[in-house]
């Protein structure tokens, strides 16, 4: 994990982000054949390269539709984060929460909930991870990004409430488990645990077990052996004192819902809310859902 210190510093122009890629576009069936024909001759070597590309998220225009509130923010700044600039952004005066975005997402995917929860009386902040959107950096891992959310969260003072989605929910976890207070914690689709994303990366590139085995190593000697205890969300939900809402989808095609229940089922102060139909992204961007987040964050701070 890295020690980055974080200190404000000027404002940048906000850069534009490219659009995002097609389902299953030609340069991604392309690198699943080059990894598997890598993989035939050297696995090791295969394996450091899907090593490489774990680390490395992509920049998708999943937020652009937004773009339009970073002109009426009220605050925004870059946030100093080792060597790279972090842009974090502010809206709205009150009890505070912050927005934690998952892999290869931005702080803008959820521009949907901003001016609600600005009506509703709060400041809401978002910010984007080394890597992501409009932050410098070409690669991060979980363990920077839990950093990061706690360097963000002790810029604005005490938090009101924490929203993550997807890895910004393992994120926001890991970093509440290492001591960062806030009053109400939820998480949209979260994974139970490492292994998982690590079969689904599998799946996605279709990686052969041999090379896939090779990153599993190369994580163990980055992180340690028990790096999967340490990603595994339902070993920490039972030490959580948080108050927490936990929300997935039936539908979802990443993220199963029975991680988030299964994540629930042991968090004694959160409840599992299941919807249907929303998938991954799109459950961001629902009233309904918007309405059960405003209802368990409450009126004031500390309710």
């Amino acid at each position: 994990m890295m020690n980055a210190q974080a200190q404000w510093v000027g404002s940048s122009p906000v850069t534009k982000v490219s659009t995002p890629p097609t389902k299953d576009p030609i340069a991604l069936r392309a690198l699943r054949k080059a990894i598997r024909v890598y993989g035939y001759f050297s696995a090791d070597r295969a394996g450091k390269f899907v090593n490489h590309l774990w680390f490395t998220p992509r920049r998708t225009g999943a937020g652009s539709r937004y773009e339009h509130l970073l002109e009426r923010a009220d605050t925004h700044t870059q946030l100093r984060f080792g060597v790279n600039e972090i842009p974090v952004y502010s809206w709205g005066d009150g009890p505070v929460i912050l927005f934690v975005h998952g892999w290869s997402g931005s702080g803008l995917q959820f521009g949907s909930m901003v001016e609600p929860l600005v009506r509703q009386g709060y400041r809401v902040v978002t910010f984007d991870m080394p890597g992501h959107g409009r932050a410098q950096g070409e690669r991060t891992n979980i363990f920077e990004m839990s950093e990061l959310v706690s360097q963000v969260a002790h810029l604005f003072g005490h938090l009101h409430g924490i929203i993550g989605h997807s890895l910004g929910s393992v994120a926001s976890v890991l970093a509440v488990s290492n001591g960062l207070k806030v009053n109400k914690l939820t998480l949209i689709a979260p994974p139970t645990d490492l292994r998982y994303l690590v079969n689904m990366f599998g799946n996605q590139l279709d990686i052969p077990e041999k090379v896939l085995s090779v990153h599993r190593q190369l994580l163990e000697e980055e992180f340690g052996k028990d790096v999967w205890e340490q990603l595994d969300l339902t070993l920490h939900a039972p030490s959580l004192q948080t108050e927490g809402l936990v929300i997935s989808d039936m539908n979802d095609q990443d993220i199963p819902f029975e991680h988030g229940e299964l994540i629930a089922r042991d968090w004694h102060q959160a409840r599992f809310l299941k919807t249907h139909s929303l998938g991954h992204y799109r459950i961001l961007k629902d009233n309904e859902v918007l309405k059960e987040i405003s209802g368990f964050l409450g009126d004031t701070a500390g309710t």
